[in-house]
């Protein structure tokens, strides 16, 4: 179901584009549209409002994602930019997830901080170090 919207907008808007710049007076799929909207500002802003649906149906979903397996004693290097302090593991992952701009988190469990990372980075050994990656579901 959630498929078939963006598919039902853009169909949607295609019809108010065509009402707004034809005025009416065609038929779609055997479904007739009469000619009865002279106004050129209401057309234009008919028009306009199927070009709006038209856009919502074409800009892409960004894709969800979630956190890997966490990996103990590895670290990931470089390009850290967020830490936080105080902070469960758990929580560090969700910091993570939040940010669209975080790949990686790196968790150091003597001191409960969460470094959130850009990039991937090159694992490397770090006794009480966690890190995880987000992946695509």
């Amino acid at each position: 179901m959630p498929g078939s919207m963006p598919l039902g907008l853009f169909v949607l808007g295609a019809v108010l584009f065509l009402i707004g710049i034809l005025g009416g007076n065609f038929k779609l799929f055997g479904a007739e549209v009469a000619a009865t909207i002279s106004n050129i500002w209401l057309r234009l802003l008919i028009a306009l409002v199927g070009l709006f649906f038209m856009f919502l149906a074409w800009n892409p979903i960004p894709p969800s994602f979630v956190m890997g397996d966490p990996a103990t004693n590895t670290d990931r290097s470089e390009n850290d930019f967020s830490n936080y302090e105080n902070i469960s593991l758990d929580d560090c992952a969700s910091k993570c997830l939040d940010q669209s701009i975080c790949t990686v988190y790196a968790y150091r469990e003597s001191d409960k901080k969460c470094f959130l990372k850009e990039g991937e980075g090159n694992p490397f050994p770090n006794t009480g170090i966690t890190s995880g990656i987000k992946v695509k579901k």
